[in-house]
Order: structure tokens, then C-alpha cells, then sequence
């Protein structure tokens, strides 16, 4: 689980050759790297809405607010989101905290560098 173990080139050709079917797609890279960045959870919250919704650059103050956010404005899009290079728990509950966030026919792919990240918490 690693870097290296391609991971990333396989979500990639996988949102690739589905991104089609969805009303909306997002692809965030380096999840990890950004989020260690300054308000770097806000600016990945912010380019998942701006992608998904299609409306100019959305601006998020907070973390709290980009959650409230995604939960109102993505509940009923059929979107498809990739989440790239995910390392910590605090990535994905500000990303995709909770399945009610999103419409059933929402689908998410996330590569982890700990597949522990993916167990129920």
C-alpha cells in the first residue's frame, strides 16, 4: 500500500474511463501533500466544490463550513470523486465524511497509503 504500487495511474485510468457517466467528476491528486500545506483542507474543499458544481472558484472559510457545504450542495449530484494519495483520517471526514454527504449513485475511490484508513470507524 505503499507509494509506488500504482495506485494513482489506476484510479486514474478507472475515472477516466467512467468520469462520462456521471453528472459531475473530480479527481483531487496528492491529498496528503496538499492537506500538510497552510488551510490546505480548505483549498482541497474548495477545488472538489468548484470542480463538482461547475460554478467559478467556491470559497470556503473553514473546514467546518467546506463539510457543511458539501453535505448541502452534493446530497442529490451524481458525482464521481477520487481522492489521491489519502494519509489521515482527518483527509477523508473533511473530504467524504459520511455516506449520507452524497447521493447513492455518488461513487468515491480513494487510494490510501494505509489500507486501515478504510475501516469502519
Amino acid at each position: 500500500w505503499d507509494g509506488g504500487g500504482g495506485k494513482t495511474t489506476l484510479a486514474k485510468a478507472l475515472y477516466n474511463s467512467i468520469c462520462d457517466r456521471s453528472e459531475c467528476a473530480c479527481f483531487l491528486f496528492n491529498v496528503r501533500k496538499i492537506s500538510d500545506q497552510e488551510e490546505g483542507l480548505v483549498r482541497l474543499q474548495q477545488t472538489l466544490l468548484s470542480k463538482l458544481l461547475g460554478e467559478g472558484e467556491i470559497k470556503v472559510r473553514s473546514v467546518e463550513e467546506g463539510i457543511s457545504m458539501i453535505k448541502e450542495k452534493l446530497s442529490k449530484k451524481r458525482a464521481l470523486i477520487v481522492l489521491d494519495d489519502v494519509d489521515k483520517i482527518e483527509e477523508l471526514k473533511a473530504l467524504a465524511g459520511e455516506c449520507d454527504w452524497f447521493s447513492d449513485k455518488t461513487r468515491i475511490i480513494i487510494t490510501p497509503r494505509d489500507k486501515y484508513l478504510l475501516t469502519p470507524h
